[in-house]
């Protein structure tokens, strides 16, 4: 065995051994370390999922799912690969700090290992530098951000491909790159389209005439079959909140009671603090699993009022809210935006 391939064998040990170093101390940071509720709802949004029907088969499960998570990436704000990712992850594991700060911790491993294959290119040192940077900035809030660290160990690994198959094109390559591509336009990164640009034309120059034009049409195909799906997620409309929340305070007497199901971050809510949409008797109904019954308690304890008006997202929380409601009641005011359901229930005459 050469020098350098025993080199080569004890470099990887140590960076595997450095990885699970970094591993554990940020395991036990996100165990120790606290975050403010209003921090972790920026860092992590995680949509309520309805489970499907697990006795319906395969393919109406797999649809069911489907739908439900396109719904929470039409409602994200951040690109659809951390959607997935994160409501992926927190339906299988958990919606804990420690297990959604773990997922953090496990993407920023991807980032420490495209530095060391960059500490080749740039020298071991400001490699090293450069992880201990990006090791800090994981201990504040906003660093921990999940696509803040998909976009940096994205970015890391296109730099690596770039630099390793430049000089040396092929077709799965192109491939491989051209999917680093897409995940990084999904996370906004636009202006590493630059570097794409150069490597995918430098790859096209190459390629003898027939296969070039194979890759074409089968991306030609591939945009034809999803470019309605993309450009329909991409662009999709925000309701205007002010309105909304402005016309329903108008209508809303204050001491007229109210049950909501909405998220603190809701932009609903954000003007509710402008506007006073939930002054007055406001209960909120969603930050917990209520049964039917207890729901029915709290209904209960609002019956003597003319009026009972409903903020509820529309899943299964919000749809079990709304039936307990329209008990001995009838909706009278009804307005629908994106996600949310607004209505006023009168007692029946």
């Amino acid at each position: 065995m050469t020098r350098w391939h025993k080199w080569h064998q004890t470099a990887w040990l140590w960076a595997g051994l450095a990885l699970g170093v970094i591993f554990s101390v940020g395991l036990v940071l996100a165990r120790h370390t606290s975050i403010s509720l209003q921090d972790a709802r920026d860092i992590w949004t995680v949509y309520p999922h309805t489970l499907p029907d697990f006795d319906a088969g395969a393919a109406a499960f797999v649809k069911a799912m489907a739908r439900d998570f396109a719904q929470a990436i039409q409602l994200a704000r951040t690109g659809p690969l951390q959607t997935l990712l994160l409501n992926g992850w927190a339906l299988l594991f958990g919606e804990s700090q420690v297990i959604l700060r773990l997922l953090n911790l496990l993407v920023s491993l991807l980032a420490f290992a495209a530095l060391y294959r960059l500490g080749a290119y740039v020298g071991r040192p400001i490699a090293l530098i450069v992880m201990g940077s990006i090791a800090a900035v994981m201990l504040l809030p906003f660093g921990m951000r999940l696509y803040a660290m998909m976009d940096v160990a994205l970015f890391l690994w296109a730099m690596v491909a770039f630099l390793r198959w430049r000089d040396r094109p092929a077709t799965g390559r192109l491939v491989l790159f051209s999917l680093l591509v897409l995940l990084m336009i999904t996370a906004a990164a636009w202006l590493y389209l630059a570097m794409i640009c150069a490597y995918v034309v430098g790859v096209a120059l190459r390629l003898k005439w027939w296969r070039l034009a194979s890759i074409i049409t089968i991306i030609a195909l591939l945009l034809m079959v999803t470019a309605d799906w993309f450009f329909g997620v991409m662009t999709l409309s925000e309701p205007d909140w002010q309105r909304v929340a402005d016309e329903t305070a108008a209508l809303r007497e204050p001491l007229s009671p109210a049950v909501y199901t909405l998220p603190e971050d809701h932009p609903l809510l954000y003007y509710d603090r402008q506007m006073g949409l939930l002054n007055g008797v406001a209960v909120n109904v969603g930050w917990q699993a209520f049964s039917a019954s207890e729901l029915a308690d709290i209904v209960d304890h609002m019956q003597q009022a003319p009026q009972i008006w409903a903020f509820v997202q529309q899943n299964d929380v919000g749809s079990q809210v709304l039936s307990v409601l329209s008990s001995g009641r009838q909706v009278t005011y009804e307005q629908s935006a994106l996600d949310v359901l607004i209505a006023r229930y009168d007692q029946e005459p």
